[in-house]
């Protein structure tokens, strides 16, 4: 079997490479302390094919990847960094995030960031959906959310 390269980015590491620029990035980042690897650490081992010493009820690798925007105390820096690069790239912006994640007061914060490095920025839609709680571990498998959808150019 001839073994590929296995490349994983965060958007972020990928948004300071040199890349061909987009005219649009539609980003929809983690808004929950769940961090979405745990759901594909045994298709990434798959694709590494290597034997990792599996840790915890879920038998996650050590090495899986988190992400900062699952973090309550790094959130508001990773989407600074995130609204900041995309303006720094001139391209526009869609950003997708619940009223009740991490980020506290999001159409206040997200909106103040947007417009500190975007000419216009603004709140395109709240719409009101109901949210699955992949296995309702906290004894509720659907809850009602709002999905605010940001516009920036």
């Amino acid at each position: 079997m001839s073994m590929q390269p296995l490349f994983t980015y965060t958007l972020l590491a990928q948004l300071k490479r040199d890349i061909e620029r987009p005219a649009v990035i539609y980003a929809d980042p983690p808004y929950t302390a769940d961090h979405y690897s745990r759901y594909y650490h045994l298709w990434e081992t798959l694709l590494r094919y290597d034997y990792p010493e599996p840790v915890g009820k879920g038998l996650y690798r050590s090495d899986r990847f988190t992400s900062k925007f699952s973090v309550k105390s790094e959130v508001h820096r990773q989407f600074e960094q995130l609204i900041e690069r995309t303006a720094e790239l001139g391209v526009e912006l869609v950003l997708n995030y619940p009223r009740d994640g991490l980020m506290e007061a999001p159409e206040t914060n997200l909106l103040a960031m947007l417009t500190s490095h975007f000419s216009h920025a603004e709140v395109a839609a709240a719409i009101p959906h109901v949210h699955s709680t992949m296995g309702a571990s906290k004894g509720v498998e659907r809850e009602s959310v709002t999905e605010l959808i940001f516009y920036a150019h």
